[in-house]
């Protein structure tokens, strides 16, 4: 059971669960604490928490075709990992690295438990998806800055 600290304050989108999966969310829930420099997950794995940063900043990275690593985006307290959350949707492996830039809290939610929540509960797939939109919404931001392209020409 999950007794840490009231890690939930960091997701204020959350506030409006039921009882019932705030339960569920204590019971199956796993606190961890990583130091810096450790690795959180691994590439070419299969997803199977959806990772929520309470503390922390964690660095996601994918491996270049010629070694290097490349930081695809950073995970601050309060935010869940976009690519986890894909995952996890889509029943596919991880194809990304999450390292811990610093001292990292984060909450473990086991696929069996992320699984049920969405099926049953409306809050908590709105959580889900507000999260995954606003980081897709980002990164869609951060790529038309670097390429220069104006959101208002059509692509073609």
């Amino acid at each position: 059971m999950l007794i840490t600290h009231d890690w939930r304050a960091a997701f204020p989108d959350l506030a409006g669960i039921s009882d019932h999966v705030s339960g569920q969310l204590d019971k199956h829930a796993r606190f961890i604490r990583k130091p810096s420099g450790a690795v959180i997950s691994s590439a070419d794995t299969a997803a199977e928490n959806l990772l929520l940063v309470v503390a922390g900043t964690l660095r996601v990275q994918q491996r270049s075709a010629d070694g290097r690593d490349k930081v695809l985006y950073h995970i601050q307290s309060g935010e869940s990992c976009f690519l986890t959350s894909a995952c996890l949707l889509a029943y596919r492996g991880d194809s990304a690295q999450a390292v811990a830039e610093t001292d990292v809290e984060a909450v473990l939610i086991p696929r069996s438990v992320f699984d049920a929540l969405m099926l049953e509960s409306k809050e908590f797939r709105a959580f889900v998806f507000a999260s995954y939109s606003s980081r897709m919404t980002d990164l869609l931001m951060k790529e038309d800055a670097f390429s220069g392209r104006d959101r208002n020409t059509p692509i073609h």
